[in-house]
Protein backbone atom coordinates (compact mmCIF):
# COMPACT_ATOMS: atom_id res chain seq x y z
CA UNK A 1 0.00 0.00 0.00
CA UNK A 2 1.27 3.56 -0.95
CA UNK A 3 2.51 5.31 2.07
CA UNK A 4 0.29 8.96 1.67
CA UNK A 5 -3.09 6.18 1.17
CA UNK A 6 -1.77 4.39 3.95
CA UNK A 7 -2.07 8.12 5.96
CA UNK A 8 -4.79 9.43 4.16
CA UNK A 9 -6.65 6.37 5.00
CA UNK A 10 -5.33 6.60 8.85
CA UNK A 11 -6.62 9.85 9.45
CA UNK A 12 -9.99 9.41 7.49
CA UNK A 13 -10.69 6.48 10.07
CA UNK A 14 -9.19 9.17 13.24
CA UNK A 15 -11.67 11.64 12.18
CA UNK A 16 -14.45 9.23 11.76
CA UNK A 17 -14.00 7.52 14.78
CA UNK A 18 -13.95 11.77 16.45
CA UNK A 19 -17.28 12.38 14.66
CA UNK A 20 -19.10 9.73 16.08
CA UNK A 21 -17.89 10.63 19.73
CA UNK A 22 -18.75 13.97 19.08
CA UNK A 23 -22.00 13.16 17.98
CA UNK A 24 -22.45 11.13 20.99
CA UNK A 25 -21.38 13.41 24.16
CA UNK A 26 -21.55 17.07 22.28
CA UNK A 27 -21.13 18.21 25.91
CA UNK A 28 -18.46 16.71 26.42
CA UNK A 29 -16.74 17.34 23.11
CA UNK A 30 -17.74 21.03 23.69
CA UNK A 31 -15.98 20.96 26.65
CA UNK A 32 -12.80 19.13 25.42
CA UNK A 33 -12.76 21.75 23.00
CA UNK A 34 -12.84 24.57 25.10
CA UNK A 35 -9.71 22.96 27.33
CA UNK A 36 -8.05 22.35 23.76
CA UNK A 37 -8.28 26.07 22.99
CA UNK A 38 -6.78 27.52 26.33
CA UNK A 39 -4.05 25.12 26.50
CA UNK A 40 -2.95 25.23 22.71
CA UNK A 41 -0.41 28.22 22.81
CA UNK A 42 1.38 26.25 25.58
CA UNK A 43 1.00 23.21 23.43
CA UNK A 44 2.30 24.79 20.37
CA UNK A 45 5.11 26.11 22.53
CA UNK A 46 6.63 23.44 24.04
CA UNK A 47 5.72 20.37 21.94
CA UNK A 48 4.75 20.59 18.73
CA UNK A 49 3.91 23.50 16.22
CA UNK A 50 1.08 20.71 15.02
CA UNK A 51 -1.09 21.75 17.84
CA UNK A 52 -1.85 25.15 15.16
CA UNK A 53 -3.76 23.91 12.63
CA UNK A 54 -5.02 21.18 14.83
CA UNK A 55 -6.82 23.51 16.77
CA UNK A 56 -8.74 24.38 13.58
CA UNK A 57 -9.46 21.07 12.29
CA UNK A 58 -11.30 19.92 15.41
CA UNK A 59 -13.34 23.29 15.58
CA UNK A 60 -14.31 22.67 12.31
CA UNK A 61 -14.64 19.01 13.38
CA UNK A 62 -17.38 20.23 16.11
CA UNK A 63 -19.18 22.72 14.51
CA UNK A 64 -19.80 20.24 11.68
CA UNK A 65 -21.15 17.09 13.63
CA UNK A 66 -23.00 19.47 15.98
CA UNK A 67 -24.70 22.30 13.72
CA UNK A 68 -25.03 20.41 10.50
CA UNK A 69 -27.66 18.61 11.30
CA UNK A 70 -29.62 21.07 12.96
CA UNK A 71 -29.40 23.85 9.86
CA UNK A 72 -29.73 20.64 7.32
CA UNK A 73 -32.96 18.63 8.15
CA UNK A 74 -36.71 20.12 8.81
CA UNK A 75 -36.94 18.79 12.58
CA UNK A 76 -33.73 20.24 13.05
CA UNK A 77 -34.68 24.21 11.91
CA UNK A 78 -38.24 23.47 13.70
CA UNK A 79 -36.42 23.59 17.09
CA UNK A 80 -34.23 26.47 16.48
CA UNK A 81 -35.52 29.24 19.62
CA UNK A 82 -34.90 32.44 17.65
CA UNK A 83 -35.47 32.66 13.91
CA UNK A 84 -34.08 36.14 13.86
CA UNK A 85 -30.79 35.26 15.83
CA UNK A 86 -30.17 32.57 13.41
CA UNK A 87 -30.74 34.63 9.82
CA UNK A 88 -28.10 37.91 11.89
CA UNK A 89 -26.07 34.83 12.37
CA UNK A 90 -26.28 33.25 8.63
CA UNK A 91 -26.31 36.69 6.93
CA UNK A 92 -22.86 37.83 8.70
CA UNK A 93 -20.91 34.45 7.51
CA UNK A 94 -22.58 35.14 3.82
CA UNK A 95 -21.31 38.90 3.92
CA UNK A 96 -17.53 37.66 4.58
CA UNK A 97 -17.76 34.62 2.07
CA UNK A 98 -19.39 37.11 -0.12
CA UNK A 99 -16.80 40.08 0.09
CA UNK A 100 -18.76 43.01 -1.64
CA UNK A 101 -16.12 45.16 -0.97
CA UNK A 102 -12.87 43.19 -2.22
CA UNK A 103 -11.91 41.04 -4.47
CA UNK A 104 -10.75 38.22 -2.25
CA UNK A 105 -7.44 39.02 -1.85
CA UNK A 106 -4.87 36.61 0.25
CA UNK A 107 -6.80 37.50 3.70
CA UNK A 108 -9.75 36.83 2.88
CA UNK A 109 -9.89 32.97 3.75
CA UNK A 110 -7.98 33.74 7.20
CA UNK A 111 -10.42 36.19 7.84
CA UNK A 112 -13.26 33.91 6.73
CA UNK A 113 -12.37 30.92 8.74
CA UNK A 114 -11.68 33.36 11.86
CA UNK A 115 -15.31 34.53 12.02
CA UNK A 116 -16.40 30.84 10.69
CA UNK A 117 -15.36 29.05 13.33
CA UNK A 118 -15.83 31.66 15.92
CA UNK A 119 -19.86 31.63 15.02
CA UNK A 120 -20.15 28.45 14.50
CA UNK A 121 -18.51 28.19 18.03
CA UNK A 122 -21.47 30.12 19.24
CA UNK A 123 -24.07 27.97 17.11
CA UNK A 124 -22.32 24.51 18.77
CA UNK A 125 -23.30 25.96 22.39
CA UNK A 126 -26.69 27.58 21.22
CA UNK A 127 -28.24 24.28 19.41
CA UNK A 128 -26.69 21.81 21.41
CA UNK A 129 -29.12 18.67 21.95
CA UNK A 130 -29.18 18.74 25.93
CA UNK A 131 -28.56 22.72 26.40
CA UNK A 132 -28.56 22.77 30.60
CA UNK A 133 -25.74 19.73 30.12
CA UNK A 134 -23.78 21.34 27.92
CA UNK A 135 -24.33 24.29 30.22
CA UNK A 136 -23.15 22.54 32.82
CA UNK A 137 -20.11 21.40 31.29
CA UNK A 138 -18.64 24.47 29.63
CA UNK A 139 -19.36 26.47 32.75
CA UNK A 140 -17.24 23.93 34.94
CA UNK A 141 -14.61 23.51 32.08
CA UNK A 142 -13.94 27.32 31.76
CA UNK A 143 -13.89 28.16 35.73
CA UNK A 144 -11.86 24.89 36.18
CA UNK A 145 -9.24 26.13 33.61
CA UNK A 146 -9.49 29.80 34.94
CA UNK A 147 -8.54 28.55 38.23
CA UNK A 148 -5.01 27.10 36.46
CA UNK A 149 -4.74 30.10 34.38
CA UNK A 150 -4.77 32.31 37.54
CA UNK A 151 -2.58 29.88 39.55
CA UNK A 152 -0.01 29.76 36.44
CA UNK A 153 -0.21 33.66 36.34
CA UNK A 154 0.26 34.09 40.11
CA UNK A 155 3.69 31.47 39.63
CA UNK A 156 4.68 33.58 36.72
CA UNK A 157 4.39 36.49 38.79
CA UNK A 158 6.91 34.76 41.42
CA UNK A 159 9.26 34.02 38.86
CA UNK A 160 9.59 36.95 37.20
CA UNK A 161 10.16 38.07 34.01
CA UNK A 162 13.83 37.43 33.34
CA UNK A 163 13.27 33.95 34.69
CA UNK A 164 10.55 33.47 32.56
CA UNK A 165 12.74 34.15 29.51
CA UNK A 166 16.08 32.92 30.38
CA UNK A 167 14.91 29.40 31.82
CA UNK A 168 11.61 28.81 30.27
CA UNK A 169 12.81 30.31 26.72
CA UNK A 170 9.89 32.50 26.62
CA UNK A 171 10.21 35.72 23.90
CA UNK A 172 10.23 39.06 25.95
CA UNK A 173 8.15 41.39 23.81
CA UNK A 174 5.56 39.54 22.13
CA UNK A 175 5.58 36.70 24.90
CA UNK A 176 6.54 38.40 28.25
CA UNK A 177 5.59 41.65 28.36
CA UNK A 178 6.32 43.99 31.23
CA UNK A 179 4.58 48.13 31.88
CA UNK A 180 6.19 51.19 31.60
CA UNK A 181 6.69 50.59 35.42
CA UNK A 182 8.62 46.99 35.26
CA UNK A 183 5.70 45.09 36.52
CA UNK A 184 5.09 42.03 34.36
CA UNK A 185 1.96 41.27 32.69
CA UNK A 186 1.23 37.30 33.48
CA UNK A 187 0.13 35.20 30.33
CA UNK A 188 -0.97 32.20 31.51
CA UNK A 189 -0.36 29.28 28.75
CA UNK A 190 -1.69 31.76 26.45
CA UNK A 191 0.71 33.73 23.82
CA UNK A 192 -0.11 37.48 25.60
CA UNK A 193 -1.67 38.47 28.84
CA UNK A 194 -4.88 40.39 27.36
CA UNK A 195 -6.15 37.14 26.38
CA UNK A 196 -5.39 35.61 29.49
CA UNK A 197 -7.20 38.34 31.47
CA UNK A 198 -10.11 38.58 29.15
CA UNK A 199 -10.34 35.14 29.59
CA UNK A 200 -9.82 34.92 32.93
CA UNK A 201 -12.29 37.26 33.65
CA UNK A 202 -14.87 35.01 32.00
CA UNK A 203 -14.36 32.17 34.06
CA UNK A 204 -14.74 34.93 36.83
CA UNK A 205 -18.02 36.17 36.41
CA UNK A 206 -19.07 32.37 35.41
CA UNK A 207 -18.23 31.58 38.59
CA UNK A 208 -19.69 33.70 40.18
CA UNK A 209 -23.07 33.10 39.94
CA UNK A 210 -23.10 29.08 39.27
CA UNK A 211 -20.81 27.87 41.89
CA UNK A 212 -23.64 27.49 45.13
CA UNK A 213 -21.44 26.47 48.10
CA UNK A 214 -20.67 29.99 49.60
CA UNK A 215 -17.04 28.51 50.96
CA UNK A 216 -15.78 27.64 47.26
CA UNK A 217 -17.88 30.42 45.52
CA UNK A 218 -16.02 33.02 47.24
CA UNK A 219 -12.50 31.21 47.32
CA UNK A 220 -12.61 31.00 43.64
CA UNK A 221 -13.55 34.02 43.12
CA UNK A 222 -11.10 35.38 44.63
CA UNK A 223 -8.09 33.31 43.05
CA UNK A 224 -9.84 33.73 39.60
CA UNK A 225 -9.38 38.00 41.21
CA UNK A 226 -6.19 37.72 41.53
CA UNK A 227 -5.48 36.28 38.41
CA UNK A 228 -7.00 39.08 36.38
CA UNK A 229 -4.93 41.68 38.30
CA UNK A 230 -1.81 40.08 37.74
CA UNK A 231 -2.53 40.13 34.12
CA UNK A 232 -2.03 44.19 34.14
CA UNK A 233 -5.17 44.48 31.83
CA UNK A 234 -6.61 48.00 32.46
CA UNK A 235 -9.65 47.16 31.10
CA UNK A 236 -10.53 43.89 32.71
CA UNK A 237 -9.38 45.45 36.05
CA UNK A 238 -11.84 48.03 36.07
CA UNK A 239 -14.17 45.94 35.35
CA UNK A 240 -13.79 43.85 38.12
CA UNK A 241 -15.60 46.74 40.85
CA UNK A 242 -18.77 46.87 38.74
CA UNK A 243 -19.32 43.58 38.22
CA UNK A 244 -19.15 43.22 42.10
CA UNK A 245 -21.51 46.44 42.43
CA UNK A 246 -24.37 44.27 40.17
CA UNK A 247 -23.73 41.04 42.00
CA UNK A 248 -25.06 43.14 45.07
CA UNK A 249 -27.92 44.27 43.35
CA UNK A 250 -28.88 41.16 41.64
CA UNK A 251 -28.44 39.64 45.77
CA UNK A 252 -30.90 42.00 46.63
CA UNK A 253 -28.52 44.84 48.19
CA UNK A 254 -29.04 47.45 45.72
CA UNK A 255 -28.93 50.24 48.08
CA UNK A 256 -25.23 48.82 49.34
CA UNK A 257 -24.34 49.25 45.66
CA UNK A 258 -25.59 52.70 45.44
CA UNK A 259 -23.81 53.50 48.67
CA UNK A 260 -20.57 52.65 47.28
CA UNK A 261 -20.95 54.07 43.92
CA UNK A 262 -21.69 57.45 45.42
CA UNK A 263 -18.92 56.41 47.78
CA UNK A 264 -16.58 56.09 45.16
CA UNK A 265 -17.42 59.26 43.11
CA UNK A 266 -17.36 61.50 46.60
CA UNK A 267 -14.10 59.67 46.64
CA UNK A 268 -12.43 60.37 43.59
CA UNK A 269 -14.14 64.09 43.57
CA UNK A 270 -11.87 64.95 47.10
CA UNK A 271 -9.02 63.30 45.66
CA UNK A 272 -9.19 65.50 42.25
CA UNK A 273 -9.58 68.92 44.92
CA UNK A 274 -7.29 68.62 47.22
CA UNK A 275 -4.42 70.33 46.05
CA UNK A 276 -0.74 68.74 45.26
CA UNK A 277 2.35 70.09 45.08
CA UNK A 278 3.68 71.57 41.34
CA UNK A 279 5.73 68.38 39.63
CA UNK A 280 9.20 68.74 38.54
CA UNK A 281 9.82 70.02 35.39
CA UNK A 282 10.60 66.58 32.62
CA UNK A 283 11.03 66.24 29.15
CA UNK A 284 8.11 65.16 27.56
CA UNK A 285 7.69 63.79 23.61
CA UNK A 286 5.01 65.00 21.69
CA UNK A 287 3.54 61.62 20.83
CA UNK A 288 3.67 60.73 24.51
CA UNK A 289 2.14 63.36 26.28
CA UNK A 290 -0.87 62.25 28.66
CA UNK A 291 -3.31 64.26 26.57
CA UNK A 292 -2.32 63.10 23.83
CA UNK A 293 -2.38 59.41 25.04
CA UNK A 294 -5.72 60.55 26.25
CA UNK A 295 -7.33 61.99 23.19
CA UNK A 296 -6.39 59.35 20.99
CA UNK A 297 -6.53 56.15 22.96
CA UNK A 298 -2.93 55.56 23.07
CA UNK A 299 -2.90 55.56 19.27
CA UNK A 300 -6.02 53.89 18.31
CA UNK A 301 -7.75 56.90 17.26
CA UNK A 302 -4.93 57.94 14.29
CA UNK A 303 -5.11 54.04 13.40
CA UNK A 304 -8.49 53.96 12.99
CA UNK A 305 -8.22 57.53 11.03
CA UNK A 306 -5.93 56.04 8.61
CA UNK A 307 -7.86 52.59 8.40
CA UNK A 308 -11.64 54.34 7.51
CA UNK A 309 -10.40 56.90 4.72
CA UNK A 310 -14.25 58.56 4.06
CA UNK A 311 -17.70 57.48 3.55
CA UNK A 312 -16.93 55.47 1.04
CA UNK A 313 -14.81 52.57 3.49
CA UNK A 314 -17.61 53.41 6.10
CA UNK A 315 -20.63 52.65 4.41
CA UNK A 316 -19.19 49.21 1.92
CA UNK A 317 -15.79 48.61 3.93
CA UNK A 318 -12.29 47.80 2.13
CA UNK A 319 -12.63 44.20 1.72
CA UNK A 320 -12.72 40.97 3.76
CA UNK A 321 -8.72 40.58 5.43
CA UNK A 322 -7.31 43.72 3.03
CA UNK A 323 -6.68 45.00 7.11
CA UNK A 324 -6.54 43.24 10.54
CA UNK A 325 -5.73 39.65 11.50
CA UNK A 326 -6.55 38.50 7.84
CA UNK A 327 -3.85 40.36 6.82
CA UNK A 328 -1.28 39.03 9.58
CA UNK A 329 -2.81 35.55 8.97
CA UNK A 330 -2.00 35.73 5.13
CA UNK A 331 1.32 37.25 5.47
CA UNK A 332 2.26 33.93 7.61
CA UNK A 333 4.37 31.15 5.70
CA UNK A 334 3.38 27.77 6.67
CA UNK A 335 2.55 26.86 10.17
CA UNK A 336 3.27 29.96 12.15
CA UNK A 337 6.20 29.34 15.16
CA UNK A 338 6.30 30.92 18.04
CA UNK A 339 9.05 33.25 18.95
CA UNK A 340 11.61 31.61 21.34
CA UNK A 341 14.24 32.82 23.69
CA UNK A 342 18.02 31.93 22.42
CA UNK A 343 21.00 32.90 24.93
CA UNK A 344 22.98 34.73 23.32
CA UNK A 345 20.71 36.17 20.15
CA UNK A 346 18.94 39.66 20.19
CA UNK A 347 15.03 39.01 19.67
CA UNK A 348 13.33 40.17 16.66
CA UNK A 349 12.26 43.63 17.41
CA UNK A 350 8.99 43.90 18.55
CA UNK A 351 6.44 45.18 15.36
CA UNK A 352 3.45 47.11 15.55
CA UNK A 353 2.02 47.45 11.47
CA UNK A 354 -1.13 49.65 12.15
CA UNK A 355 -2.42 47.80 9.11
CA UNK A 356 -2.64 44.42 10.97
CA UNK A 357 -3.54 45.97 14.38
CA UNK A 358 -6.31 48.04 14.25
CA UNK A 359 -7.34 47.30 18.40
CA UNK A 360 -11.54 47.47 17.99
CA UNK A 361 -13.11 44.53 16.65
CA UNK A 362 -16.01 46.87 15.67
CA UNK A 363 -13.54 48.96 13.40
CA UNK A 364 -12.22 45.89 12.10
CA UNK A 365 -16.13 45.12 10.92
CA UNK A 366 -16.71 47.94 9.27
CA UNK A 367 -13.56 47.71 7.75
CA UNK A 368 -14.19 44.27 6.58
CA UNK A 369 -17.59 44.49 5.15
CA UNK A 370 -19.06 47.96 6.05
CA UNK A 371 -21.88 49.20 7.82
CA UNK A 372 -24.18 46.27 6.40
CA UNK A 373 -21.38 43.72 8.95
CA UNK A 374 -22.02 46.37 11.80
CA UNK A 375 -25.86 46.12 11.40
CA UNK A 376 -25.61 42.18 11.08
CA UNK A 377 -23.77 42.40 14.46
CA UNK A 378 -25.86 44.83 16.41
CA UNK A 379 -28.93 42.67 14.98
CA UNK A 380 -26.67 39.49 16.63
CA UNK A 381 -26.06 41.17 19.96
CA UNK A 382 -29.90 42.85 20.56
CA UNK A 383 -31.52 39.57 19.65
CA UNK A 384 -28.94 37.44 22.42
CA UNK A 385 -29.75 39.93 24.98
CA UNK A 386 -33.25 39.49 24.44
CA UNK A 387 -33.04 36.13 24.68
CA UNK A 388 -31.33 36.45 27.92
CA UNK A 389 -33.13 39.24 29.41
CA UNK A 390 -35.99 36.28 30.31
CA UNK A 391 -33.85 34.63 32.62
CA UNK A 392 -32.40 38.12 34.32
CA UNK A 393 -35.85 38.70 35.26
CA UNK A 394 -35.80 35.78 37.46
CA UNK A 395 -32.38 35.77 38.08
CA UNK A 396 -31.75 32.17 36.79
CA UNK A 397 -27.45 31.09 36.98
CA UNK A 398 -27.18 30.92 32.69
CA UNK A 399 -28.72 34.20 32.05
CA UNK A 400 -26.92 35.97 34.86
CA UNK A 401 -23.98 34.30 33.21
CA UNK A 402 -24.65 34.81 30.05
CA UNK A 403 -25.24 38.44 30.40
CA UNK A 404 -21.41 39.16 32.31
CA UNK A 405 -20.30 36.85 29.55
CA UNK A 406 -22.16 39.21 26.78
CA UNK A 407 -20.74 42.86 28.53
CA UNK A 408 -17.14 41.37 29.16
CA UNK A 409 -17.48 40.60 24.87
CA UNK A 410 -18.39 44.06 24.09
CA UNK A 411 -16.42 45.99 26.23
CA UNK A 412 -13.10 44.25 25.31
CA UNK A 413 -13.91 44.30 21.56
CA UNK A 414 -13.62 48.22 22.27
CA UNK A 415 -9.60 47.81 22.68
CA UNK A 416 -9.11 44.87 20.60
CA UNK A 417 -10.03 42.90 18.13
CA UNK A 418 -11.03 40.05 19.80
CA UNK A 419 -14.53 39.42 18.95
CA UNK A 420 -13.57 36.95 16.45
CA UNK A 421 -9.80 36.20 17.44
CA UNK A 422 -8.34 33.00 19.12
CA UNK A 423 -8.38 32.06 21.98
CA UNK A 424 -11.12 34.80 22.96
CA UNK A 425 -13.71 34.73 20.86
CA UNK A 426 -13.21 31.08 20.22
CA UNK A 427 -14.22 31.06 24.31
CA UNK A 428 -16.67 33.39 24.69
CA UNK A 429 -19.04 32.81 21.82
CA UNK A 430 -19.31 28.91 22.17
CA UNK A 431 -19.70 30.07 26.69
CA UNK A 432 -22.33 32.46 25.15
CA UNK A 433 -24.10 30.48 23.01
CA UNK A 434 -24.61 27.25 25.85
CA UNK A 435 -25.54 30.14 28.31
CA UNK A 436 -28.15 31.58 25.85
CA UNK A 437 -29.66 28.06 24.84
CA UNK A 438 -30.22 26.93 28.79
CA UNK A 439 -32.02 30.26 29.37
CA UNK A 440 -34.35 29.03 26.34
CA UNK A 441 -34.57 26.04 27.46
CA UNK A 442 -36.83 26.91 29.99
CA UNK A 443 -37.22 27.10 33.93
CA UNK A 444 -35.60 24.11 35.12
CA UNK A 445 -31.94 26.26 35.80
CA UNK A 446 -32.13 27.34 39.21
CA UNK A 447 -32.02 30.91 40.30
CA UNK A 448 -29.32 33.01 42.38
CA UNK A 449 -31.35 33.83 45.30
CA UNK A 450 -31.31 37.47 47.47
CA UNK A 451 -29.32 37.80 50.31
CA UNK A 452 -32.38 39.58 51.89
CA UNK A 453 -34.25 36.19 51.74
CA UNK A 454 -32.01 33.56 52.51
CA UNK A 455 -32.98 29.89 50.90
CA UNK A 456 -33.98 27.01 53.36
CA UNK A 457 -31.49 24.01 53.55
CA UNK A 458 -32.83 20.40 52.16
CA UNK A 459 -32.77 19.41 55.96
CA UNK A 460 -34.43 22.77 57.04
CA UNK A 461 -37.50 21.53 54.62
CA UNK A 462 -37.61 18.38 55.68
CA UNK A 463 -37.73 18.93 59.66
CA UNK A 464 -40.55 21.60 58.17
CA UNK A 465 -42.24 18.97 56.65
CA UNK A 466 -42.45 16.53 59.26
CA UNK A 467 -43.63 19.12 61.63
CA UNK A 468 -46.53 20.24 59.70
CA UNK A 469 -47.34 16.41 59.73
CA UNK A 470 -47.66 15.86 63.02
CA UNK A 471 -49.61 18.30 63.99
Amino acid sequence: MHPKLALYGGGAVCAGVLAWCVWRAPHVAAAALLVFVELQAALKFYLSSAFGPAKDAATILVVVVVVAPVLFSRAGRARVPDRWLLAALVALLTVYVLDPAGGHAAGWLPAVRLVGESFGLFAVGWLARDPARSWRWLARALVGCGMVQSAFGIVQQLLGADRLVTQLGLAYGSQVRTTTSGQLRSLGTFDDPFNYGAITTLALVVAAVTIRRAWLRYATVALLAVGVVVSVDRTMIVLLPVFVLLWLAVRGRAALAALLIAGGIAAGALVLSLPSAPPPPQVVLADTAPGNFLLTLNGRTETWSQVIRGPADVLFGRGVGVLGSGLARSQQQGISEQARYVDGVAPPPATNDDLTSLDNSYVALVADVGLLGLALLVLFGARVWAGLAAGLHTRTRPALAGGAVLVVTLVDGLTRTSLTAFPFGFVALLVLGAALAAVHAGPSAPSVPTLSAPTRTEGEVRSMHHEAVAH
